[in-house]
This record gives C-alpha cells, sequence and structure tokens, in this order.
C-alpha cells in the first residue's frame, strides 16, 4: 500500500516537471518566433501599404540623422550651369581680329556715307565719354564703350556727331535712305526704319536697332542741349 501510493506521487511529479519544461520550450518558441520574424512581416506591410498610397511611417524617422560637418554648402553660380557658348564661326573671328586696337582709336577707321543725304565723313571710335567729345570736333564718332560696339559685333553700334559738322546734312535722311559705313576691316550696309526727336535726359535712347545715329536738335542749336535727332538703322548686307 505504501510503495503505491509512493509510486503514484513520483509519477505525479515527474508528469507536472515534464509540464513545466514543456512550457518553458514553448514560451522560448514563442519568443524567437517574435524577435526574428515579426520585424520582417511588419516591413513587408510597411512596403505594401507605401505602394498602395497609404502613408506609412516616415522612412526618415527609422533611417540614422546625417552627420553635422561644417564645410560649407556650395551652390553652383550662373556661369556653371548655363551651357557654354557656341564657338565663333570663322568669319566673325576674321572680322574681330581686323577691328583696330583701343589705342589706335584716335585716328580714323573709314567713312560713313548718306548719299541720299548728300552726307559724308570720316569715322574715329571714341573709349570713353572725354575721348569721344574730343573726338566730335574732328568727325562722327562710333561710341565704344557703356555697352556700345563697333560694326561686326554683337553689340549695337551708335553714332553721333555734331549738327554743324560731320552730321550737318544729317537732317536730310529719310526713312529708307541707305547709311555705308566703309571701314578699314569691312563694308556694312543700313537702312534708316525709323527717326524721331526726344530730350534723351527723360528719356534714353533705347538701342532695339543694329545701327542708331544721334545729333543735337534743333539742328540750328549750337550750344548744349538734351534734344536729339536720332536715325534708327537696320543691317542689310555686310
Amino acid at each position: 500500500m505504501f510503495s503505491i501510493k509512493n509510486k503514484k506521487k513520483t509519477t505525479t511529479y515527474l508528469e507536472f516537471t515534464a509540464f513545466i519544461l514543456i512550457a518553458f520550450i514553448l514560451v522560448g518558441i514563442l519568443s524567437y518566433s517574435n524577435l526574428y520574424k515579426t520585424p520582417q512581416k511588419a516591413e513587408i506591410a510597411v512596403t505594401s501599404s507605401g505602394a498602395a498610397g497609404i502613408s506609412p511611417t516616415p522612412a526618415s524617422l527609422s533611417e540614422p540623422a546625417p552627420e553635422l560637418t561644417d564645410e560649407p554648402i556650395i551652390e553652383p553660380s550662373p556661369e556653371q550651369t548655363n551651357s557654354p557658348a557656341p564657338a565663333a564661326t570663322s568669319e566673325l573671328k576674321g572680322i574681330i581680329s581686323k577691328l583696330p586696337q583701343p589705342a589706335n582709336n584716335s585716328n580714323s577707321i573709314g567713312t560713313i556715307t548718306i548719299a541720299e543725304a548728300g552726307l559724308s565723313d570720316n569715322v574715329r571710335v571714341g573709349v570713353s565719354y572725354n575721348n569721344a567729345n574730343t573726338l566730335l570736333n574732328k568727325s562722327c564718332v562710333i561710341i565704344y564703350y557703356g555697352g556700345l560696339g563697333k560694326p561686326g559685333g554683337s553689340a549695337p553700334v551708335m553714332i553721333i556727331g555734331h549738327n554743324n559738322k560731320a552730321f550737318n546734312n544729317l537732317k536730310k535722311a529719310k526713312v529708307g535712305n541707305k547709311v555705308v559705313l566703309a571701314l578699314d576691316y569691312g563694308t556694312f550696309t543700313y537702312e534708316i526704319k525709323k527717326t524721331e526727336v526726344k530730350n534723351t535726359k527723360l528719356y534714353p535712347i533705347k538701342y532695339n536697332y543694329d545701327l542708331t545715329l544721334s545729333t543735337c536738335y534743333p539742328y540750328t542749336e549750337r550750344h548744349h542741349t538734351d534734344m536729339r535727332a536720332i536715325f534708327y538703322a537696320e543691317l542689310v548686307t555686310s
């Protein structure tokens, strides 16, 4: 009788011990599954949500923050971002190579002629305001400063002259007349398209044409005046 009871107790103890071990094993398996499998499922779920257009948790929250540095942020300048300018044609290069140097601009570089108006005179190049005013006593002057240039280049051309000297007959010029610049590096023919008289101090000249001719107005005025007679012309041949 005693041995039977002891045997039952032993069996009950072993069963209880086995149950505890099984329980620990199951807990371990579940923990392992949650530790290694759950993040993978969550990642798949986020990817699917993002693909479907649902806004998942921002990726930036899970990504490490960028490292801060003391180096300045350098943005490209307009010169770096713009595409390179096309190379000049051989013809343009030839014209540019023949342009007189600024040091020699005190000498005449050619003539200006408006046959219909009976106008013909030498042409010089003024490289500054004072230089141009000095040369005006000798001939008409191509302005070569302030964004203006000589025929053959890309800049608009401006020629000025006194109304009682080089441009004495400019008042006879009309729309449709031809202006011929026979220079030492080429001949350029323009056609007058528009004329006007205005106060250039109040209304500065706009260089929207290839060539602009200007002289003081009235044509009989011999003293300083802000009024100008202006002739605008477009290049016909060169």
